[in-house]
């Protein structure tokens, strides 16, 4: 058993006797107006892309970007022509980021450069995009009074487009409404829909069925057995689909829900709730871990208790380098949120923080937050950090000592 326990507000996560925690800390965008992250995935080059749903956070015109960001905390930001929602990275390293409210479809090359996409069908608002098994991006398409589409895009940006049947309930017809998107473990990638889930062959073989009751279908992700999780947004339950057909609802405390859903690389799955501050692991049993960490959003700021929400994306949380998971987030602090992500490190591993601009206290508090450890230094009154060893971003066993150089580099 696992717990996670924040005691007061320079404390730091304390676990069981029983076993480690994993460490948890934040990742805010430094400049400020990357504050909206919606959906986030793992790149090839150990990076994360994250979408933004809405404007940069600056003077002057309206601008969109969608942003990369490393184990360091480092970002950088790639201009689009309209707020992002879904995002997913091709193994060739090729991004796509859905824009629903503008109908196209983003594309960032390994080399930087942005091209964007509309799709056939004018108004479609593509929300949902996962990276194919045939190496092709397949997105959810909702269009207002039309019917529901699961599009197909290749590097190359050419985009296909298949209808998804709206499906009988009652008497009456239930649109498809499709949601999330994920692939599966076989040719297959799988989505919610208004009353149940489908699928869709990579050659375009559309099959919808029910779910056993009326649902608000909202997160997908699939178990390493190939069991699909289920989320829904107006139920407390995840219902698990074996490969075989069968159903097994796992029922979560009253006033919970699990929006979206990930693979750990510990082979337990995770999901984080739409409102609150809970990370769930679901493995030999269900535990919550509180995502309420200390942690600084910016250089030079005072230590705070941050409250991490999940910020509703599609996936939201995903897994990332060096067994992290990683959660796209709004991070809460005194004088309103800023956004990033949360970070949880699943391995243990120490992943050395940028320490540059710490104080002692606050370079011990960052390694502890990153499982690393200070080394003893010498340093003078009110001096910060101007260089450290080794570098933001390494990843070491568990425990491994940080050098911090205080006042100036030597």
């Amino acid at each position: 058993m696992r717990s996670w326990v924040v005691a007061a507000m320079l404390a730091l996560a304390v676990p069981s006797a029983a076993s480690a925690a994993p460490s948890i800390f934040a990742l805010s965008e430094p400049t400020g107006k990357l504050d909206s992250p919606a959906s986030i995935a793992a790149a090839p080059d150990q990076t994360m892309w994250i979408a933004n749903a809405g404007p940069l956070r600056q003077r002057g015109p309206e601008r969109f970007a969608v942003g990369q960001v490393n184990l360091a905390g480092r970002y950088r930001l790639y201009r689009t022509k309209g707020e992002t929602y879904g995002i997913a990275v091709l193994p060739d390293g090729t991004v796509f980021a859905t824009e629903p409210y503008t109908s196209r479809i983003a594309r960032i090359t390994p080399d930087g450069h942005v091209t964007e996409f509309p799709t056939p069908t004018p108004k479609a608002a593509p929300g949902a995009i996962a990276a194919g098994p045939d190496g092709n991006a397949w997105f959810a398409e909702s269009a207002l009074g039309d019917v529901a589409k699961i599009g197909r895009i290749t590097p190359g940006g050419f985009i296909t487009e298949f209808p998804v049947p709206p499906r009988r309930y009652l008497d009456t017809t239930i649109p498809a409404d499709v949601g999330t998107i994920v692939a599966g473990q076989d040719d297959r990638l799988w989505f919610t829909t208004g009353l149940g889930i489908g699928s869709i062959s990579t050659s375009g073989d559309v099959v919808t069925f029910a779910l056993p009751e009326p649902s608000s279908p909202q997160g997908l992700a699939i178990a390493a057995d190939g069991t699909l999780w289920v989320s829904h947004a107006s139920l407390p339950r995840i219902d698990r689909l074996t490969p075989a057909g069968e159903i097994d609802p796992l029922v979560l405390p009253d006033a919970s829900d699990g929006v979206s859903l990930a693979a750990g690389s510990d082979g337990a799955m995770y999901f984080a709730q739409s409102l609150g501050h809970t990370l769930w692991r679901a493995g030999d049993s269900l535990e919550p871990i509180n995502l309420q960490v200390v942690d600084r959003v910016r250089r030079v700021a005072k230590p705070k208790l941050l409250s991490v929400a999940e910020n509703g994306g599609s996936p939201g949380v995903a897994m990332g380098p060096a067994d992290t998971l990683w959660i796209a987030a709004t991070i809460t602090r005194t004088g309103g949120v800023k956004g990033g992500v949360a970070v949880v490190n699943l391995g243990g591993g120490c992943i050395v923080p940028d320490l540059t601009g710490d104080t002692v206290g606050l370079a011990r508090l960052d390694v502890a937050n990153h499982a690393c450890a200070l080394a003893p230094a010498k340093t003078a009154p009110r001096a910060r950090v101007a260089c450290q060893d080794p570098p933001a971003g390494t990843v070491l066993e568990h425990g491994a000592l940080v050098t911090a150089t205080f006042g100036k580099c030597r």
